[in-house]
C-alpha cells in the first residue's frame, strides 16, 4: 500500500500518514501523528495538504478533527490533482528537457490510471469499517474542492427523504446542468410516486439568464417550485432536517471552493426558519 501511494505521487510521510488516517476515520493531528510515527508538525502540514486536496476533510471543534473520505472518491481526487500539478509545471518551466516532459506525460497516461484500481481497492479494505460522514453527523465539516463537494452532495441528495430548500445565487460551482437534468428525468421515471418537495429561491438577476430559465421551465415539470427575491445571503441547501450544505468561497478555480456541511440539529433547525420566512416574501417566477 505505501509503496502504491508513492508510486503514485505521495512522499514517503505522506504515504504512511494517509494509511494511518485510513485506518484510524477520524482523529486529531496529536493521534495521527503517534499512529503514524510522523512529527506532529509535519504531521499538520501534510494534513493540511491533503484538506486542500481533497482527500480528508476537516471536523470543527477542539480540538480541530480530521475526517478521511471515502477512498474512492479521495483517490480519483488526488489524481486529478497530480494531474493538474504534472501539467502545470511544463506551463511555468517551458525550457524542460523534452525527454522529461515525454516521460511525465506517460506516466500520466500510462503508468497512473493503472494504479487507481489498486489503491481504491485496497485503501477501502481499511477504511470499510467507518461509517460515512453523512451518518456520523458531524456537527460542521468544513469541505474543499468542487469535486469534493460534489461528492459529498451526491451523499446527501441520496438520504434525502422529504423536502430540500435551496438558495441559489450566480455562479453554479458544482454539478454540470445536463447531468442533474439527465438524473432528474431518470429519477422521476424509476420513482413516479416520489413526494419529495423541492422549494429553490433564486436571486433575481438570475432570471435575466435564457439557460437559467429554460432550468426552470425544465425542472417545474417534475414539481420543483421556484420564486426569487433581489438579493440572499448565501448559497445554499437544506435536505429534510438533517443536513445543511453552505457554499462559503468559490471562485474560478475549482480547487479554491470551499463548503460547510452543517448537521447541528439546531442550527439546520434555524436555516429552515429562516428560509420558510423568505420563501412567504419571494415572488413566484412567471414562466
Amino acid at each position: 500500500m505505501k509503496k502504491l501511494l508513492m508510486d503514485a505521487g505521495f512522499s514517503e510521510k505522506e504515504a504512511v500518514l494517509y494509511i494511518a488516517l485510513l485506518k484510524i476515520g477520524e482523529a486529531t493531528v496529536d493521534e495521527c501523528a503517534k499512529v503514524s510515527g510522523v512529527k506532529r508538525t509535519t504531521a499538520y502540514g501534510i494534513m493540511r495538504k491533503f484538506v486542500d486536496i481533497g482527500l480528508i476533510s476537516e471536523v470543527v471543534g477542539k480540538p480541530i478533527r480530521f475526517y478521511c473520505l471515502p477512498p474512492k472518491q479521495a483517490i480519483d481526487t488526488f489524481i486529478d490533482f497530480r494531474k493538474q500539478a504534472i501539467e502545470q509545471m511544463y506551463i511555468s518551466q517551458m525550457n524542460e528537457i523534452k525527454y522529461k516532459r515525454k516521460n511525465d506525460l506517460k506516466y500520466i497516461t500510462d503508468k497512473l490510471p493503472s494504479l487507481v484500481n489498486e489503491l481504491v481497492e485496497q485503501s477501502e479494505n481499511l477504511y470499510t469499517q467507518h461509517s460515512e460522514m453523512i451518518e456520523a453527523e458531524h456537527e460542521i465539516m468544513i469541505l474543499r474542492g468542487a469535486k469534493n463537494i460534489e461528492n459529498t452532495l451526491l451523499l446527501v441528495e441520496k438520504k434525502t427523504a422529504k423536502h430540500v430548500r435551496v438558495f441559489s445565487k450566480f455562479p453554479i460551482v458544482y454539478r454540470r446542468r445536463e447531468s442533474v437534468d439527465r438524473e432528474i428525468q431518470e429519477y422521476v421515471e424509476k420513482h413516479p410516486n416520489n413526494d419529495i418537495r423541492m422549494q429553490l429561491i433564486c436571486e433575481t438577476k438570475m432570471l435575466e439568464s435564457k439557460d437559467y430559465l429554460d432550468l426552470v421551465k425544465f425542472r417545474s415539470q417534475f414539481g420543483y417550485q421556484f420564486r426569487h427575491l433581489p438579493s440572499l445571503p448565501v448559497k445554499m441547501y437544506i435536505a429534510d432536517e438533517f443536513a445543511t450544505f453552505i457554499i462559503t468561497k468559490y471562485n474560478s478555480n475549482p480547487k479554491n471552493t470551499i463548503a460547510l456541511l452543517i448537521q447541528n440539529k439546531d442550527l439546520v433547525r434555524f436555516h429552515i426558519e429562516a428560509f420558510d420566512v423568505l420563501w412567504e416574501t419571494a415572488k413566484t417566477i412567471s414562466l
